[in-house]
């Protein structure tokens, strides 16, 4: 599923680390393989205006803030990208 979505999908850590990613993701990132991504800090892809938001984003997603959205998914929490739990 996540490789056939046209979207870009990504998992990461906890600690905030990329994990997996599809080809759209990759694309993005100009990244011909996850480990070419893994080159430099997930965050470094991310424009600096958008640090805070993102860092916030992550903090609720990944439970280490108390607006932890419910899971439907096997206890993997699932996001647009904009912090909505389809």
């Amino acid at each position: 599923m996540m490789e056939l979505n046209p979207d870009w999908v990504k998992v990461v850590s906890v600690k905030g680390e990329l994990t997996e990613m599809n080809k759209a993701g990759l694309d993005m990132l100009e990244a011909p393989r996850l480990e070419d991504a893994h080159m430099q800090p997930l965050l470094n892809y991310v424009e600096p205006d958008y640090w805070g938001a993102f860092g916030e984003l992550h903090q609720i997603l990944s439970g280490a803030s108390e607006e932890i959205p419910e899971s439907p998914h096997d206890g993997h929490i699932w996001s647009d990208g904009q912090g909505r739990n389809p």
